[in-house]
């Protein structure tokens, strides 16, 4: 249930429209108030430490810099209560970059084209691509910057679709805790691309009632677009591309979040897909727990900052 929503953003039209659509809607007792206004003003109806949660979704890619997003992150920070936390949601992935354009380009070139073709398509929509993108990296170091940040969560896309959404974006939940119960795996198991889930579930039957950790799953649904991009990257320019995609058929290997969240299901936990030390470009890190591991509101996500 939420008590109070306050939505901003810097389109008028849009908030006009917001407010057509709310009009006659039983909100169920909460209170909504629209603002025009740019991600750094805050409403003045917004006290200091009030805000479970400040959400920034789908958004970002729109900022002009990493720069602008840090100033927006701290001018929010003081109205965030403890043991609330920034979500930010569909973050691009810059690691992800050239695997991104690249597999647009393989798609608008075709099979007939040659590779000179195929870089040159990439190097075009590389450089007409004005959207921020940003490593998981960039929020685990940013951290250190906000006060009272206990933990940064890089989440991975938890869907089977292979989309754009789904394979080259995160999403980052921040907490702002300095007192929070992280839930953190004693030791992290290495993936074992030999047994797999096989060995995981293994892991969840023996020890059930640890917080484990697995790092380094590689991602199976971006496998195939890297494996094809990193041969055209490596091929003869004169080559078509249909030809060398065909021989850089990914091997059937990794898994996906929401494989690994229903291997948890099955062993009454929960699975936390995201990046610890990974940079969320073909490999994640999971952490398994059970729900009632969250002794308190004050439990943070697992995968803690860097």
């Amino acid at each position: 249930h939420c008590e109070r929503y306050h939505a901003c953003d810097l389109s008028a039209q849009a908030i006009r429209y917001v407010g057509e659509q709310l009009s006659g809607v039983d909100l169920g007792g909460c209170e909504v108030s629209l603002n025009v206004g740019s991600a750094l003003e805050v409403p003045p109806a917004i006290a200091p430490a009030s805000l479970d949660c400040v959400l920034l979704n789908s958004v970002v890619q729109y900022f002009p810099d990493a720069d602008y997003l840090r100033a927006v992150l701290a001018r929010w920070r003081p109205h965030l209560r403890p043991g609330g936390c920034f979500f930010i949601g569909d973050v691009r992935n810059h690691a992800l970059d050239d695997v991104f354009h690249g597999s647009v380009a393989l798609f608008q070139k075709g099979p007939q084209a040659t590779v000179a073709e195929w870089r040159d398509e990439l190097a075009l929509r590389t450089d007409r691509d004005s959207e921020l993108t940003l490593t998981p990296a960039f929020f685990a170091g940013l951290a250190s910057s906000l006060p009272g940040v206990s933990a940064v969560v890089c989440l991975a896309k938890q869907a089977e679709s292979d989309n754009e959404m789904t394979k080259f974006r995160y999403d980052v939940v921040i907490v702002v805790d300095e007192h929070a119960d992280l839930l953190q795996p004693a030791r992290w198991q290495t993936w074992s691309p030999s047994e797999g889930e096989a060995a995981v579930a293994r892991l969840l039957a023996q020890d059930p009632g640890a917080v484990i950790g697995v790092a380094g799953v590689p991602d199976a649904r971006l496998a195939a677009n890297r494996q094809q991009v990193l041969a055209l990257l490596n091929a003869p320019t004169a080559d078509r591309v249909g030809a060398v995609v065909e021989r850089a058929v990914a091997l059937a290997q990794g898994t996906t979040p929401q494989r690994l969240m229903a291997l948890a299901s099955a062993h009454g936990c929960v699975a936390c897909c995201g990046g610890r030390g990974s940079d969320l470009a073909g490999h994640f890190d999971v952490v398994f727990y059970r729900p009632s591991m969250r002794r308190s509101e004050r439990s943070a996500l697992p995968l803690p900052k860097q």
